[in-house]
């Protein structure tokens, strides 16, 4: 029967092996003991156990000892052990199993009287007692070794942050076959869409947390002075709560102001001939916002930062994209022909009539379509300053009533045919002058007032807001309207976000903390980035010069400063706007008019805060960077769990805030906050930095989209080269290894701990998982199908796979061999 020998070392072998030497003379000898071994001889007294069997099926087990002054000595006889007469040179007994599972159970059956089959199962279960008896002291054994290397983090902090991985990850899939289902398998499993959403993820939880918080502030404001900011925010609220006189008003709101306007085609009370086209126009523009044919609105002015400057954008269409006017019997096209008829059979107009008017305006819509321009390129500085004066806008676009709605915009500006407006494609204001001019009366007039019932449509009654959901639920997939108190809050956000950001920020605990910790992060990332920068070969050193000089000035802005929180500041910032107790639709109208003032506002002020209030206040809290400001905006409010904790260990931070953080800052430096100087102004497109900036970012598109090309499938097979995202795709990369890069720094520097219950990975491995997480996304059908349409960005499980795939540090912190699709074969050189 073959046997198997088990060697025991000394305490002194055993104390080399320890160390990592092995002794010269490890060799051991079998058969008779050495004399030199320091053994005495057995004495006499010998205890015999057992008797010898005379075949293999022997049922006991005989034991012999032999003993001396140091020690006892037991030799197996013929049975389940067996022992050889030999000893080692460590002085100890080999000891030899001879096992046979047969032997095993006859030994039981005969020492318990159990029958074959009860012994058999007795066998089996000891043995399986054993195997996880053996398995928990190997498991206990390793864990105390890892306490023995780093300690485990006992925080609350380090807590909370492992209840809210480990139940979104899937142990069941490596990360280097699928990161996405490993860091959000268990999450996307679970099927975590609410009805009333199209998409959820990291940001949109956050949003409706928010918005949780906000409806709890506004709710509890009590003893309110009349007037003041905070009475205004909360008898908004209230008004567009009180659902009772939303019903009882019904559609009357909305046809007050279509005859008003003189009235609307569709609905046959219009007298077309002298129906003032202008006169709509620039009411639509001015009062309500409305953005027919074109958009105007206001941005920082390229050329003095301080200020702003008016812009005129493309705008008009009523489906999200013009490509899907090149369908008129596609499922989104269809509904949206068919949620112009319903709102217009709604507010009493004749059956045949509706459904004239859906086709026809779906016709006009898809001529304003086929003029639509692309997106503009980053690095097109001509084209993105392109200016051009009131005066020749006139000339070359004669129908388009520019000036006069500028004027009714802003009646303080003094504008005049000398006023300079940014107008990046003026060939489309030239062609919507030719439509204007070509298109009946009354086409215009159905169109212009379209565009003002479409808008309003979602603040009258349920019924109409129900018109409006099947409408969405066949464009994103949103089963059901939004709870009412959540639409409540997001109309509050879209006339007072600044004071809603606030009263959440005055409310916030531990500010002095928080804004420690996001400085020191900022801190350690830029000049993370910055040794990057210097570290890199440049194709100038003008470029290198100015991306050092834009870090170097660059600064942090985490909340508001204490003298915009305060109650005289914000009773200032909203003394003209007009809110009026339990009348919905009139403070909607208000808000608007409110919009327009505090625009006008900008458009004549200098102040600092106007280069980055928006960002602060979004409704959907995020990091942002300011050119005009050259700084890194950090709203309060992104300042929560489980986005952020103060608390929370270096990998968690890093992996999520602190990539968001790293993206912002790069922002500063890639396009097209690149092409910037310092205090914001655009550079010259002379200027040598530009046209380096330009090539170096073109040959890392170019070497992305070929390491890519096989393993992306984009939208109309293009590549990432070719799509308007590519630069974003570029920024997310460099921001995750900066921002990893930052990580390893900071580590150096501090004692490394463990994340409870997630012992087995290591810092490294806890700031990927984090990253992948931040990127666990859910879509309806519906919503994949109109991002894919709109080309706006990567899905995440492609944008994990480019930037995861550029950074070496993944593939080796989880082992991943070269057939993963994330090992980082060809690292492209990004622009950072």
């Amino acid at each position: 029967m073959a046997s198997t020998e088990t060697e025991y070392p000394t305490l002194e072998a055993k104390k080399v092996s320890e160390n990592g030497v092995r002794s010269g003379n490890d060799d051991s000898t079998e058969g008779d003991i050495s004399e030199k071994q320091p053994c005495l001889d057995p004495k006499t007294n010998e205890v015999n156990n057992a008797t010898k069997l005379e075949d293999d099926t022997d049922k006991s087990v005989n034991f012999q000892v032999e003993s001396n002054s140091k020690k006892h000595k037991y030799k197996p006889n013929k049975s389940v052990f067996k022992s050889k007469n030999s000893r080692n040179q460590t002085g100890r007994f080999p000891l030899s199993f001879d096992f046979s599972l047969a032997k095993v159970q006859n030994y039981v059956q005969t020492k318990t009287g159990m029958n074959t089959w009860w012994s058999v199962v007795f066998v089996l279960l000891a043995l399986l007692l054993l195997f996880f008896l053996i398995l928990s002291i190997v498991m206990t054994a390793l864990y105390w070794r890892s306490q023995m290397v780093f300690p485990v983090c006992k925080t609350t902090a380090c807590l909370r942050a492992s209840a809210q991985i480990l139940p979104q990850m899937n142990f069941n899939v490596s990360p280097c076959d699928d990161v996405k289902n490993f860091a959000c398998g268990s999450w996307l499993n679970s099927k975590p869409l609410p009805p009333f959403k199209s998409i959820w993820n990291s940001k949109q939880i956050l949003q409706y947390q928010t918005r949780e918080k906000i409806r709890e502030r506004i709710v509890t404001l009590s003893n309110l002075v009349t007037r003041t900011a905070p009475w205004k925010i909360k008898h908004l609220y209230e008004s567009c709560m009180n659902l009772e006189n939303v019903e009882t008003d019904a559609e009357m709101p909305l046809t007050k102001i279509l005859s008003e306007l003189g009235g609307w085609k569709v609905m046959r009370d219009v007298e077309i001939k002298t129906w003032d086209l202008v006169k709509t126009m620039r009411i639509l523009h001015s009062v309500y916002r409305i953005s027919p044919f074109f958009e105007i609105s206001l941005t920082p002015d390229p050329e003095f930062p301080s200020k702003h400057v008016i812009q005129v954008l493309p705008a008009g269409l009523g489906l999200p994209s013009k490509v899907y006017y090149e369908h008129h019997n596609s499922p989104v096209a269809s509904a949206y022909k068919q949620f112009m008829k319903d709102v217009t059979l709604k507010l009493n107009a004749i059956s045949t009539d509706a459904r004239t008017f859906s086709e026809d305006m779906f016709g006009f819509e898809k001529r304003i379509a086929e003029i639509m321009p692309d997106s503009i390129h980053p690095l097109n500085i001509t084209v993105y300053n392109k200016r051009i004066t009131v005066g020749k806008l006139k000339e070359i676009a004669a129908m388009v009533p520019l000036q006069e709605i500028l004027i009714a915009k802003y009646p303080n500006a003094q504008i005049d045919d000398n006023t300079q407006l940014i107008v990046p494609h003026v060939e489309y204001l030239q062609e919507i002058s030719k439509i204007i001019s070509t298109t009946d009366r009354g086409s215009l007039n159905n169109y212009l007032l379209w565009k003002l019932t479409s808008e309003y449509v979602g603040y009258l009654s349920e019924s109409f807001q129900e018109l409006v959901s099947i409408y969405k639920k066949t464009v994103t997939g949103e089963e059901k309207i939004p709870e009412r108190w959540e639409f409540c809050i997001e109309t509050t956000e879209k006339f007072m976000s600044f004071g809603l950001s606030v009263l959440l920020e005055n409310s916030t605990e531990d500010k002095d903390l928080k804004t420690k910790v996001v400085t020191d992060t900022f801190h350690n990332i830029k000049n993370t980035i910055k040794n990057s920068v210097e570290g890199r070969k440049w194709p100038g050193k003008e470029l290198q010069s100015h991306v050092l000089e834009k870090l170097s000035s660059l600064s942090l802005q985490v909340g508001y400063s204490p003298s915009m929180t305060g109650s005289e500041y914000l009773n200032e910032y909203y003394n003209k706007l007009f809110i009026v107790k339990n009348n919905f639709f009139t403070n909607v109208l208000k808000g608007m008019l409110f919009l327009q003032e505090e625009e006008q506002a900008r458009l004549i002020s200098t102040a600092e805060e106007y280069r980055w209030i928006d960002i602060m206040s979004a409704s959907v809290p995020a990091i942002g960077y300011s050119i005009p400001a050259n700084k890194v905006i950090v709203p309060h409010s992104l300042l929560v769990e489980p986005n952020f904790d103060a608390n929370y260990m270096l990998p968690i931070l890093y992996g999520g805030f602190g990539v968001e953080l790293s993206a912002a800052i790069l922002s500063s430096v890639t396009p097209w906050g690149v092409l910037h100087s310092r205090d914001g102004t655009l550079l010259n497109p002379e200027y040598p930095a530009v046209n380096q900036s330009y090539a170096y970012v073109t040959k890392a598109q170019i070497c992305l989209s070929t390491t890519f090309a096989s393993k992306v499938i984009l939208n109309a097979g293009r590549s990432i080269l070719e799509t308007p995202y590519q630069y974003s795709t570029l920024l997310a990369i460099s921001a995750l290894d900066q921002a990893f890069k930052a990580l390893k720094f900071e580590l150096s520097k501090s004692t490394r701990m463990y994340q409870p219950a997630m012992e087995s990975y290591n810092s490294e491995a806890l700031f990927f998982i984090t990253y992948a997480q931040s990127m666990c996304t859910v879509k309806t059908t519906e919503r994949k199908n109109l991002d894919h349409t709109l080309d706006t960005s990567l899905e995440d499980s492609q944008l994990l796979e480019v930037a995861l795939g550029q950074v070496k540090d993944f593939s080796s912190t989880f082992g991943c061999d070269s057939e993963s699709k994330y090992f980082a074969q060809d690292v492209c050189e990004v622009m950072l």
